[in-house]
């Protein structure tokens, strides 16, 4: 946990050492122990001492699980998804440098998305479809749904694979043509996950909120 909390705070220097800590808790038999890991790596690659894709690639070795195989995934305990669920909003870009940049503005085109990027916001939109996540109780599920939606919330439409103008030329009825085909059905999964989330938001607040009641109540029995 303290390792977590220097990661967010930027003050881990010697990151080789560190990574080989991850690494190796990334196995551990606990389950608060690969949350942990897996929050420090999330800081790590917010803080751009780790790259995403590298981070993925490692995750699917150590966890033995495959982004493309949901079961895989959900077959991790509660806790560790919760935690992979926020690592997962890390993605981005492809790094460019100045001249490329440049020449990507000329021809209206922003850099591509990486690889893994796309693996993981196509597991998140998976994720957000799912209510119950295997061993976990109500409260805990809710958690991972609050965190998988957190995760889409940080990408821009374009990186989602959204494009506005294919969006319009739909009629929302009719299906779309082959070469939009895509982008209207990422389009559409998006929008049911976000009334989705909406829900989980206000299941999640309720819950707190008798939570919270409980505990009042019970101090003023004792």
């Amino acid at each position: 946990a303290a390792l977590s909390d220097l990661a967010d705070l930027d003050l881990l220097r010697d990151i080789e050492e560190v990574i080989g800590w991850v690494q190796k808790s990334l196995v551990d038999e606990e389950d608060a122990v690969v949350h942990f890991a897996l929050t420090t790596l999330r800081h790590l690659v917010s803080t751009d001492e780790l790259e995403f894709d590298l981070v993925v690639r490692v995750l699917e070795k150590r966890l033995e699980i495959d982004f493309a195989d949901i079961d895989s995934v959900v077959g991790l305990s509660p806790l560790s998804l919760e935690a992979l669920a926020i690592l997962l909003g890390e993605g981005g870009v492809e790094d460019v440098d100045s001249d490329e940049e440049d020449g990507e503005d000329e021809g209206n085109q922003g850099p591509d998305v990486t690889p893994q990027t796309v693996k993981a916001i196509d597991l998140l939109v998976q994720l957000a479809s799912r209510s119950d996540f295997g061993g976990g109780d109500e409260l805990s599920n809710s958690r991972i749904q609050r965190n998988v939606f957190a995760s889409l919330a940080r990408y821009t439409p374009q990186i989602l694979g959204l494009d506005a103008e294919s969006i319009r030329s739909w009629d929302g009825v009719s299906n779309p043509d082959e070469e939009f085909a895509d982008v209207i059905e990422r389009y559409s999964s998006l929008k049911a996950i976000l009334s989705n989330g909406l829900t989980s938001a206000t299941s999640l607040s309720a819950h707190c909120e008798s939570s919270a009641s409980i505990d009042g109540d019970m101090a003023e029995i004792s």
